[in-house]
């Protein structure tokens, strides 16, 4: 069942944690998909909810300040 959720997911998203000023714009933007780690860098909490989240997953990359969100198509 991972394998087929895997090939139906068109994209991947991460977070450059080099990046990440942890200002918090993606969590806020999209909570659904993005939180913070244990060292306040953001990060993507729940990968399964970013195809249903995709809209607010490309707002919050583009409104990242430094870049540290990508998106990338599988």
């Amino acid at each position: 069942m991972y394998t087929l959720l895997e090939e139906e997911s068109r994209m991947k998203v991460k977070v450059d944690e080099t990046k990440c000023v942890c200002c918090g714009s993606c969590t806020v933007i999209c909570g659904d998909v993005f939180g913070f780690s244990d060292d306040g860098t953001a990060c993507v909490k729940d990968a399964a909810k970013v195809e249903e989240n995709m809209d607010a997953v490309k707002e919050a990359a583009d409104q990242c300040p430094t870049g540290a969100i990508v998106i990338e198509e599988k």
